[in-house]
C-alpha cells in the first residue's frame, strides 16, 4: 500500500517533506514561453504598456530619491567588511536536485508502504531487530534529506528498504514456521511453546484455521499427556479396559495426537490378544469336556477376532471331527443295537445315515452291506409267512425252499430268525397237506372250481383242498353269473362257501 508523503508516519520512520523548487525565470522553458506569447498583438500592447510605466519609475527614482535619503554619518575609521557574493545556483541544477529529490521520495514512498505492512504483520513480533535497523537506516537517510543531500540520503533510506524487503520475503514462512513450531510443541507435549507459537500466528493472521486449531489442541494438550502417562500406568500394571478408557478419553480431547494414537494401536492389540488367548483356552477346555457346543461358540469368537488365525480355525475343525466322530460312533452303537434286535432295516439305515458323514468308513460300508441282506431275508421270510396260501403254487413254494437255505448259511442267528424259519417251515409242511372244505349252492347252479374242473350242480358239496387261494364261478341259465374265492388256510378253520346264481337277467 502506497501513503502521501506528507501524511505523517510512524516514529520509527520521521516524516520529510520535501522542499519546493522554484524555477528561475532564465530557464529554457521560461524563455520559450513567452516567445510563444509574444505572437498574440495584444499580448505586446500589454507589454508596452508596461515598459512605458516601468520607464516613468525609473526617472522619478532617479530625479526625487536621492534627495529624500539621509546620508548616513560613516566614519572613515572604521574598515569595511565586504561579503563574498553568493554563488548563484543555474537552473540546470536546480532541475538535477528537483529529480533527485523525486527518486528520493519515491523510494521514501516504498519504504512506508513496506513499514506500514510490516507493522500490520506484527513485526515486532518475529523481527523485532532487523525491523529496528531498518528503522536507524532510515533515520540516517532523513537527517541527509533534511540537508538536501539527496545522494546520501538515497543510500540510507535504499539500505532500509532492503532491510524491510528481506522481512517481507520472510513474512509468508513466518506463519509456515511457527505453525510448524506449534505442532512440533504438540507432538512432543510442550503446551506452553505450541500455545505461543499459535497466538503469534493468530495476531498476524487472526481467522487463520490452522492455528485456531492448533491453539484449541494445546489448550487440552496438559489434560491428553495426563491421560496418555495413566493409561501407561494401568496398562503396566495390567489394567487394560481402564487403560483403554482412559486412551479413549484422551483421543476425545485430540483425535490427532500421534503419540494416542500409536499408544491405542499397541493396547487394542494387546488387548485382541489377552481375548483371543482367552477364548482359544474356553474352547480346548470344553473341547476336552466334550461340551462341543461351547467349545465351537468359543474358537468362533476368536475366528472373529483373527480371522486369520490358522489355531481358532484348527480349533473349530476339530469341533467338527469331535461332533461328527461321535454322530458316527452313535449311528455305529445304535446299529448294533438294533441287530441284536434283528432290526436289520433300522440299522442300515443308521450305518448309511454314518456314510453320509464319511463315506470312507470300512466298518459302515461292511455293517451296510451285511444288514442290507439280512434285511432282505427277513423281509422276504416274512411275505412267506405272512401269506402262507401263495404256497400252494409250486413256485412259490420253491421259492420257499430257496429263503430256508439260505437262513441255514448265517451264522449265529438271532432268535427272529429261527422263528421265521420254523414258521416258514411250519407252513410249508401245512401247504402240502390237504383241507375239507364244504360248498353249498341250490342245485340249481352250475359250480365250477377255477383251474380244477366243473363240480356240477349241487346243494353241499365236499372237497379237499391243499391251502391256498381258489375261485369258485356259478353259472345258470336266465341268472347273472357269481363268482366267489376263499383262501385255504393250514393254520386256520377250513371256510364254508355258498354260491348260487339268484340275480336275474
Amino acid at each position: 500500500m502506497s501513503h502521501d508523503t506528507n501524511e505523517p508516519t510512524s516514529p520509527e520512520f520521521e516524516q520529510i517533506k520535501p522542499a519546493k523548487i522554484a524555477i528561475s525565470s532564465h530557464s529554457p522553458e521560461l524563455s520559450q514561453s513567452a516567445a510563444t506569447n509574444e505572437l498574440s498583438l495584444g499580448r505586446r500592447k500589454w507589454i508596452v504598456a508596461c515598459i512605458v510605466l516601468a520607464a516613468a519609475l525609473v526617472i522619478l527614482v532617479f530625479l526625487f530619491l536621492p534627495k529624500m535619503v539621509i546620508k548616513p554619518d560613516v566614519h572613515l575609521d572604521t574598515p569595511i567588511v565586504k561579503k563574498p557574493p553568493t554563488e548563484q545556483v543555474s537552473p540546470w541544477q536546480e532541475a538535477q536536485m528537483a529529480k533527485a529529490r523525486k527518486d528520493v521520495q519515491e523510494v521514501l514512498a516504498q519504504l512506508l508502504d513496506a513499514q506500514f505492512v510490516l507493522e500490520e504483520a506484527k513485526v515486532k513480533l518475529w523481527g523485532a531487530q532487523d525491523f529496528n535497523d531498518a528503522a536507524e537506516l532510515a533515520k540516517s537517510g532523513d537527517v541527509f534529506y533534511r540537508q538536501q543531500d539527496f545522494t546520501q540520503a538515497m543510500d540510507g533510506y535504499q539500505k532500509a528498504l532492503a532491510k524491510l524487503t528481506e522481512l517481507l520475503d520472510r513474512l509468508p514462512r513466518v506463519t509456515t514456521d511457527k505453525l510448524a513450531l506449534g505442532f512440533d510443541a504438540i507432538k512432543a507435549g510442550d503446551a506452553e511453546n505450541a500455545t505461543r507459537a499459535f497466538e503469534l500466528v493468530l495476531e498476524i493472521e487472526p481467522d487463520n484455521p490452522q492455528a485456531i486449531k492448533g491453539l484449541h489442541r494445546a489448550g487440552t494438550l496438559d489434560q491428553v499427556v495426563r491421560l496418555s502417562e495413566q493409561a501407561a500406568a494401568e496398562e503396566a500394571n495390567g489394567q487394560l479396559d481402564q487403560s483403554l478408557n482412559s486412551l479413549e478419553q484422551a483421543l476425545a480431547l485430540d483425535p490427532e495426537w500421534p503419540k494416542i494414537k500409536r499408544q491405542l494401536a499397541t493396547l487394542k492389540q494387546k488387548i485382541l490378544e489377552r481375548d483371543f488367548n482367552g477364548f482359544m483356552s474356553k474352547g480346548l477346555s470344553a473341547l476336552e469336556q466334550a461340551e462341543f457346543s461351547r467349545a465351537q461358540s468359543a474358537f468362533q469368537k476368536a475366528l472373529r477376532l483373527k480371522p486369520s488365525s490358522k489355531e481358532a480355525q484348527a480349533g473349530l475343525e476339530e469341533v467338527a471331527h469331535r461332533i461328527t466322530q461321535n454322530k458316527i460312533t452313535a449311528y455305529r452303537e445304535h446299529a448294533q443295537q438294533l441287530i441284536d434286535q434283528e432290526q436289520w432295516q433300522s440299522a442300515m439305515e443308521k450305518y448309511e445315515e454314518a456314510l453320509k458323514l464319511d463315506s470312507s468308513l470300512l466298518f459302515a460300508q461292511k455293517g451296510r452291506q451285511q444288514t442290507s441282506n439280512r434285511a432282505r431275508l427277513d423281509q422276504l421270510l416274512q411275505e412267506q409267512i405272512e401269506r402262507p396260501e401263495r404256497l400252494s403254487t409250486e413256485a412259490v413254494y420253491q421259492e420257499a425252499a430257496a429263503l430256508i437255505k439260505v437262513a441255514a448259511t448265517v451264522v449265529q442267528p438271532g432268535p427272529r430268525l429261527q422263528q421265521q424259519v420254523s414258521q416258514l417251515q411250519l407252513l410249508m409242511q401245512r401247504a402240502k397237506m390237504p383241507v375239507g372244505v364244504e360248498i353249498t349252492s341250490d342245485n340249481q347252479t352250475e359250480v365250477t372250481l377255477f383251474k380244477r374242473g366243473v363240480l356240477g350242480n349241487f346243494l353241499r358239496h365236499e372237497l379237499s383242498l391243499l391251502p391256498g387261494r381258489y375261485i369258485l364261478v356259478g353259472k345258470r341259465r336266465g341268472f347273472r353269473d357269481v363268482r366267489r374265492e376263499f383262501v385255504v388256510s393250514a393254520n386256520k378253520p377250513p371256510p364254508s362257501i355258498n354260491i348260487q346264481c339268484t340275480e336275474k337277467i
